[in-house]
């Protein structure tokens, strides 16, 4: 777990990380108490909504691309090759 806090906060460190366990404490045990005080989602909430995004298609599929047969082997076709021709006496620009 990550702990962060703003440069300018008045907690310290120790209050600071003693906060973060007793969250973690109240995360685990899915209390129905208020993450914050000025807040009215619970961890209950909180971590249901979490479930229900980590459980949604955008986390458990894997994106894959795939390109028809005839489509790449078309898009293959449409590019030329082509020679450039060297010049024996090449300038070099300098900036």
């Amino acid at each position: 777990m990550m702990v962060s806090r703003p440069a300018d906060s008045s907690l310290s460190h120790k209050n600071a990380l003693e906060r973060c366990v007793e969250h973690a404490k109240l995360w685990l045990a899915n209390s129905d108490q208020p993450i914050a005080s000025n807040c009215e989602v619970s961890y209950a909430t909180l971590r249901e909504k979490v479930k229900k995004i980590m459980g949604s298609n955008y986390f458990t599929i894997t994106p894959e691309m795939v390109v028809a047969p005839v489509e790449a082997t078309a898009e293959a076709g449409s590019y030329g090759s082509f020679q450039v021709a060297a010049d024996s006496e090449q300038k070099v620009s300098t900036f």
